[in-house]
């Protein structure tokens, strides 16, 4: 997923199918996907014309997860603090 980040479909694609993984399986660590993710997204410096609807649908579904680390919340708000201060689209 983070190869493929600039790719919406692909990413479409990807975001989906971990959304509903993450809803079936609540025992799934989402550190392992979540942290370079959000990592790339912060290196991407927050175009606003790169997220979409179901990246935060997807951020929606992180925050809501029982195996969300303390770590990965504070990269989570981070991130979703960066794009709402950037980008008069999301804020």
């Amino acid at each position: 997923m983070v190869e493929f980040f600039w790719d919406i479909e692909v990413r479409m694609i990807m975001v989906k199918y971990f959304t509903s993984i993450f809803y079936r399986f609540q025992t799934i660590p989402i550190s392992i996907l979540c942290e370079p993710l959000l990592k790339q997204i912060g290196i991407s410096q927050f175009h606003s014309t790169s997220f979409n609807t179901f990246d935060f649908e997807f951020f929606n579904v992180v925050a809501n997860h029982p195996r969300l680390t303390a770590q990965i919340a504070v990269l989570l708000v981070d991130t979703l603090s960066k794009i709402g201060v950037t980008s008069v689209f999301y804020a």
